[in-house]
């Protein structure tokens, strides 16, 4: 008897797939399983950055430094992602940039310059093809 053929997965599946797995393996392997999120205090009823200190909580997932909005090149690398717990994660997504400052500090201007010419150089056409290669090399990874 025949297989029958199923349907193609759509690029929002393969998508969101990608998007799991990127954050599993990144976990998995990330060298700080703590936060890299910074501790501010309040001076005068304003938040102050108290300088980079994590905030020293785990970790829940890999935020993003620069969107994945503003660039499809970096959505998939591991060097793009900062280890961070939900709420310093929350409060980075409602407008605190603390996080970006202390990030720079932490892994140096030239990670920053390296992360900035590749979001800047390279060019992303998401297609099936484009995300079963990232799911390959992501499985690949956490086999590792």
């Amino acid at each position: 008897m025949p297989k029958k053929k199923g349907r193609k997965p759509t690029l929002k599946s393969l998508r969101n797939k990608s998007d799991k797995l990127l954050q599993a393996t990144f976990m998995e392997k990330a060298e700080n399983k703590y936060c890299e999120g910074q501790r501010t205090v309040l001076v005068d009823g304003v938040k102050v950055s108290k300088g980079y200190r994590s905030c020293g909580k785990p970790a829940v997932c890999g935020h993003h430094f620069w969107t994945k909005a503003n660039s499809a090149a970096l959505r998939y690398e591991h060097d793009n992602l900062v280890a961070v717990c939900a709420g310093c994660h929350l409060r980075h997504h409602q407008g605190a940039p603390e996080l970006h400052v202390g990030v720079i500090e932490r892994r140096g201007i030239e990670w920053f310059k390296a992360l900035e010419l590749k979001k800047n150089t390279t060019i992303v056409k998401p297609s099936a093809k484009y995300y079963n290669e990232i799911l390959l090399c992501l499985s690949q990874t956490k086999l590792q």
